[in-house]
């Protein structure tokens, strides 16, 4: 669900470099990038935002509401008397609001669904945006469990309109809590959302034993182990967005059956990542699935290449050469094998 939500918000930025151009832009909100508005808290519907009197009736919060009109059409935004108001869809028509701190872009939906925390999350009487964001800083923390999730808000400020700011918005989950009723937290990592994104792998790296080892794709403070020193090799790998980062991800088996999560760079070699590139001294390794190979440890024609079956050989060197190939010296040849960042299907 999250990463669809980012995925909708990612497709706006082709709006980014952008602003509304209406003689009636005055208000807050970027009507070029935000179509959707959430009200935070009972706001009125005016008839005529011209006529403070003219009160049709009034919007609960929270929910989300539809901007009356399309790119191309005038007057939807207004401001008078040093006030701002926006023309929003409702049941009765078209009204007006105030576009005041009770009103922010992003979305909101209601929810069913059982997810798993895997870090201390501080818990909010509402989400510490708009009209709440004065309220007193939360006391109370809940520790990793499984909560259940009511509603999601997508908080994004009203006058965004680039694509990093939309990335960067923040993701607020409502869930149930058996003390203290219904609560809010801000992005949580949920591994029930990633798991879909796992890939086989063949990948062999080096330790050095200076890596954390994880129950998840993800940091936790205080959660990682040391790894052991040594060659391993991979089983299945991860690349997913936090925000505006991209992470990479090796899983490995440890000596007592036991799965962990290592962090990768697959883009930027790292000390504090395992080591791609080193002399092997006779490791076994194996393939999982069958795999090119070739007759010289630099780049081939396609003509050269040959096809090894599954099975275990004994290499002696892990080498790189480009960003889209990884070189796996078998005996006196060299494995080569495709490397994509989502597509982890062989030794890479």
């Amino acid at each position: 669900m999250k990463k669809a939500a980012k995925f909708a918000l990612a497709v706006l930025v082709f709006y980014g470099g952008f602003s509304f151009l209406s003689t009636s832009a005055a208000a807050t909100i970027d009507l070029m990038s935000n179509r959707q508005l959430v009200v935070l808290s009972e706001t009125k519907l005016l008839d005529d935002y011209r006529n403070p009197n003219s009160i049709v009736g009034s919007i609960s919060g929270m929910q989300m509401v539809e901007v009356a009109c399309t790119l191309n059409e005038p007057n939807c935004l207004a401001s008078i008397l040093g006030k701002d108001y926006i023309r929003i869809k409702t049941w009765m028509g078209e009204k007006w609001i105030e576009d005041d701190n009770k009103i922010t872009a992003g979305g909101y939906w209601e929810k069913d669904r059982d997810i798993t925390l895997v870090d201390d999350m501080k818990l909010y009487d509402q989400p510490d945006v708009g009209i709440y964001s004065k309220a007193e800083p939360p006391k109370d923390i809940i520790s990793p469990q499984k909560v259940h999730v009511t509603a999601v808000y997508n908080y994004l400020y009203k006058g965004a309109h680039t694509g990093k700011a939309m990335l960067e918005a923040p993701m607020w989950y409502r869930i149930s809590t058996k003390q203290q009723g219904q609560k809010w937290i801000v992005d949580p990592f949920i591994p029930e959302d990633f798991q879909h994104v796992e890939r086989s792998t063949d990948r062999v790296v080096k330790m050095t034993g200076n890596e954390l080892l994880y129950d998840h794709p993800y940091e936790v403070e205080g959660k990682g182990v040391k790894a052991t020193p040594g060659i391993v090799q991979a089983v299945a790998s991860s690349i997913f967005n936090m925000k505006t980062q991209i992470y990479g991800w090796f899983k490995i088996q440890l000596q007592d059956g036991t799965f962990k999560w290592v962090k990768s760079f697959p883009l930027f070699e790292s000390e504090s990542g395992p080591i791609m590139q080193t002399d092997l001294d006779n490791e076994k390794i194996t393939l999982r699935t069958a795999t090119r190979y070739f007759d010289i440890d630099s780049d081939a024609s396609i003509n050269l290449q040959n096809w090894l079956q599954p099975g275990t050989y004994v290499a002696d060197k892990i080498m790189k050469v480009g960003h889209v190939s990884k070189p796996h010296s078998v005996g006196k040849w060299s494995i080569w094998i495709e490397h994509h960042l989502n597509d982890h299907k062989a030794l890479q």
